[in-house]
C-alpha cells in the first residue's frame, strides 16, 4: 500500500511538472502607435496532446492598450507538448496575431499593431464651447470629456457618426486615412418662460418641451439652459387649462405665456315680457389686463326651456359688450327658463339661470291707414270752376279801380 501511494506521488509530481502555466502581458498599438482601449485578445494555445489547439478567454486591454492573458497547458509528457502559442488581437474589423513561445520569465510585452487611425471628436457649442455629448461610430459610443473630446480607433475608409446632445442628433460622415480630427458644432440654446394669468399673477405650470416636463416655480418662471432648437412647441398645462405656443428662443429672451383661467361675467341681467315675448337684456365682459376676451360674440348664448321643448333664443348685440335676446311667445301661463351662457376664446364659461311665467296678455289691434276713394272727380268741371272763379275775381278788380278813380275827379265849376 505504501509503495502505490509512493508511486501517485511521483506520477503527480511529474505531471505538474511538465504541465505550465503562461500569463503574458499584451499591448494592443494603432498605426501610429497610439494604445487601443477596449481591443479584444485571446491566446491559441495547447490544452494537452489530445485536445490540442483550443482559444483561451477573451479578455479586453485598458485606455493605455495594456491586458493580461493567461492560460495553462496540462500536457504532462514533455515530448508531446508544445510551448508555442499565438496571441490575437481584433478591433474595429481588423485583426492581427503574433506567434509567441512559452516562457514564465518573460518580461517583455508582446505588442500587436492593428491597421487603425486615431480618430479624434471634438463636440463644441456655436460660441466654440466644449459640450457634454454621445459620439457613436458603428457600434461603439463614446461620451466626450470635459473638453468636448471623445476619441476612437477607426479603419481606412468612410465612417458614419452621429452626436447626441441634449435633445438634438447630429449625423455625418468621416473619411479615414490616417489620424483625424474632426470638430462637430451643435447649436445651444435657453428656454425661458414666464407664465401667468390673466392679471399676470405667476402661475405654477408643467411645461412640456421636446417630450421632457418640466415645472415653473412660485414667480411663474422656468429656464432651461440645454435645448438645441432654436423653434421648440411648449404644452403647458396650468389650473387645469392647456395651452400650446410655438416659441422662438434665438433671441434669448423671456417668452410670457397667459393662461386666462377665469369666465368672463355676466352683469345687469334685465327681463321683461311683452306680449308674451320674453325679452331679456345683459351685458358680458371678460375682466383682466391680459384676459382672452370674447372675441366675435359668438361664445354668447341664451338657451331656453319650455316643458320638454329647448330652444335658442335670438340674440343681437346693442352696443359694446351688451346683448339683447328674445325668447318665442308663448301663451299666457306658460313657464319659461332660460339660460344665459358667455365664454371666452378660452374656453372659460359662465353661465346664469332665471326663469319667469307669462301673464296674460291682450292683443292689440294695429290701425289700418285710410284707404283712398275709388271716385275720381272729372278734370273738365275742375277747369270750369277754376275759370269762372279767375272771371269773379277779374271783374271785382275791374269795379274797385273804376270806383276809385271816380271818386278822384275833382268837383264841377257852377
Amino acid at each position: 500500500m505504501k509503495a502505490v501511494f509512493i508511486i501517485a506521488v511521483i506520477a503527480l509530481a511529474a505531471c505538474s511538472f511538465a504541465a505550465f502555466g503562461e500569463r503574458a502581458l499584451v499591448q494592443v498599438l494603432d498605426l501610429e502607435s497610439r494604445p487601443i482601449e477596449g481591443a479584444a485578445v485571446h491566446a491559441v494555445y495547447q490544452f494537452d496532446y489530445q485536445t490540442g489547439f483550443v482559444n483561451s478567454k477573451t479578455v479586453f486591454t485598458n485606455k493605455d492598450g495594456y491586458v493580461n492573458v493567461s492560460f495553462s497547458n496540462t500536457e504532462f509528457d514533455p515530448a508531446l507538448q508544445e510551448g508555442n502559442y499565438t496571441v490575437v488581437a481584433s478591433f474595429g474589423g481588423k485583426e492581427a496575431s503574433r506567434s509567441v513561445e512559452a516562457d514564465p520569465k518573460r518580461k517583455w510585452v508582446v505588442q500587436l499593431q492593428l491597421a487603425v487611425h486615431y480618430v479624434t471628436f471634438i463636440v463644441v457649442d456655436q460660441s466654440g464651447k466644449p459640450l457634454r455629448a454621445n459620439v457613436t461610430v458603428g457600434n461603439s459610443t463614446f461620451a466626450t470629456n470635459r473638453e468636448g473630446v471623445a476619441q476612437f480607433h477607426l479603419s481606412e475608409g468612410t465612417h458614419e457618426y452621429a452626436v447626441q446632445w441634449a435633445d438634438t442628433t447630429q449625423t455625418g460622415s468621416i473619411n479615414v486615412n490616417g489620424a483625424v480630427v474632426q470638430q462637430v458644432a451643435l447649436q445651444k440654446y435657453a428656454l425661458r418662460i414666464f407664465v401667468g394669468d390673466e392679471n399676470d399673477a405667476p402661475l405654477e405650470a408643467g411645461v412640456m418641451v421636446n417630450g421632457r416636463e418640466y415645472f415653473t416655480d412660485e414667480s411663474g418662471r422656468l429656464v432651461v439652459e440645454d435645448v438645441g432648437q432654436n423653434i421648440v412647441q411648449a404644452d403647458i398645462d396650468a389650473g387645469g387649462k392647456r395651452k400650446t405656443v410655438q416659441i422662438d428662443l434665438s433671441s434669448g429672451l423671456e417668452t410670457k405665456v397667459t393662461m386666462d383661467i377665469s369666465p368672463p361675467v355676466i352683469r345687469d341681467v334685465q327681463s321683461s315680457i311683452v306680449q308674451g315675448i320674453g325679452q331679456l337684456s345683459f351685458g358680458v365682459r371678460d375682466e383682466g389686463a391680459r384676459a382672452a376676451g370674447i372675441g366675435d360674440g359668438s361664445g354668447v348664448r341664451v338657451l331656453y326651456r319650455v316643458s320638454e321643448a329647448q330652444g335658442e333664443a335670438s340674440l343681437f348685440p346693442v352696443g359694446y359688450g351688451r346683448y339683447k335676446a328674445e325668447i318665442p311667445a308663448q301663451l299666457p301661463g306658460t313657464f319659461v327658463m332660460y339660460t344665459i351662457i358667455a365664454a371666452d376664446t378660452e374656453g372659460n364659461e359662465a353661465r346664469i339661470e332665471g326663469s319667469y311665467t307669462v301673464i296674460e296678455w291682450r292683443e292689440v289691434a294695429v290701425p289700418q291707414e285710410p284707404q283712398q276713394s275709388e271716385q275720381t272727380v272729372d278734370a273738365n268741371i275742375i277747369m270750369a270752376v277754376a275759370g269762372a272763379v279767375a272771371l269773379v275775381v277779374c271783374a271785382g278788380a275791374y269795379l274797385y279801380i273804376r270806383r276809385r278813380k271816380e271818386g278822384a275827379e275833382p268837383p264841377q265849376q257852377v
